[in-house]
C-alpha cells in the first residue's frame, strides 16, 4: 500500500525461489571472477498485472520503482553481491520485451523514483543505463537531460538497433555533443541484423549474416558509440533454440 515501505517478508519469499537463486548464483560467480563494474543487471519483461502488465499504468511509477529497487537491495544487502550499474527498464517504447511507458516523461519519473528509493537505502552509488529504446530516438535522451538529478545517476545511454528492422545510431553522437552533457557516452546495448527467417535475431549461421553484424558494429562505432553488444545468441544468453 506504500511504495516507500517495503514488505520484506514478502520480498524475501520471492527472492529465495529457485528462479531467483539461479540469478543470484550467476551474479555471485561473476563477482568471484573479479567482475564487478562489468556486472550490469538488466530488467526486462512486463510488469505485474496490477501495475498494468505490458504497459505501466500512470500513477504507479513509484510502485514499479519499488519493485525494481527491492531486487537490487536484496542482492546488495542480503547476498552482498557487488555491481555498480543497472538497466532498470528494457525497451520502454515497445510492448513486447519490456514494460511499455506512455512516453519519455513517464520513463523519467520511474527512473527518478528508483534513484530516490536506492538513495534512501544506502545505494546511491548505483548508476543507470537507459533508455534502452527499441526505436532509437533522441527525444527520450532529451527528456532525461531535462532532469539534473536523473542525469547525476546516468552511467551511459543505452540504445538498440537492428538492420532491416529499426533505426541506426546516426545523429546520436552529435546530439549528445551539442547538449548540456557533452561528455556522456552511448552504448549500443543491443544491435545486430534482424533475422526474419528465424523469427528474431538469433542469426541463421550464414556468412552474410556474420558480415552484416560486423558491418553494423563498424557503423555504430563510426557513429560515435562506445561499445556494442551483439544480440542475441552471441554476446547475450541463448534465448532461442536456434541461438
Amino acid at each position: 500500500s506504500d511504495p516507500n515501505v517495503m514488505n520484506w517478508t514478502y520480498y524475501n519469499s520471492v527472492y529465495s525461489t529457485p528462479d531467483f537463486q539461479r540469478l543470484w548464483g550467476l551474479m555471485a560467480y561473476l563477482n568471484q571472477r573479479g567482475i564487478i563494474n562489468g556486472l550490469v543487471p538488466k530488467f526486462g519483461g512486463p510488469a505485474a498485472l496490477w501495475l498494468g502488465g505490458l504497459s505501466l499504468t500512470p500513477g504507479y511509477e513509484n510502485e514499479y520503482a519499488e519493485q525494481t529497487a527491492s531486487a537490487l537491495i536484496y542482492a546488495r544487502n542480503t547476498l552482498h553481491l557487488q555491481f555498480s550499474a543497472v538497466v532498470p527498464v528494457n525497451e520502454p517504447d515497445w510492448h513486447d520485451s519490456g514494460v511499455q511507458m506512455t512516453g519519455p516523461a513517464q520513463y523519467v519519473t520511474v527512473m527518478r523514483d528508483l534513484g530516490q528509493q536506492l538513495d534512501a537505502r544506502g545505494m546511491s552509488d548505483v548508476r543507470f543505463c537507459g533508455p534502452e529504446l527499441a526505436w532509437t530516438s533522441t527525444d527520450w535522451l532529451a527528456a532525461m537531460m531535462g532532469d539534473a538529478y536523473l542525469m547525476s545517476k546516468v552511467a551511459w545511454f543505452g540504445l538498440h538497433s537492428y538492420q532491416d528492422l529499426s533505426y541506426d545510431s546516426t545523429g546520436v553522437y552529435d546530439f549528445i555533443r551539442q547538449s548540456a552533457y557533452p561528455n556522456s557516452r552511448f552504448w549500443m546495448t543491443e544491435f545486430g541484423v534482424w533475422c526474419w527467417s528465424c523469427q528474431g535475431t538469433a542469426g541463421d549461421g550464414s556468412w552474410a549474416y556474420a558480415r552484416g553484424t560486423a558491418s553494423a558494429l563498424l557503423e555504430h562505432l563510426a557513429n560515435g558509440a562506445s561499445p556494442g553488444i551483439v544480440w542475441d545468441g552471441y554476446d547475450s544468453p541463448p534465448l532461442r533454440n536456434n541461438a
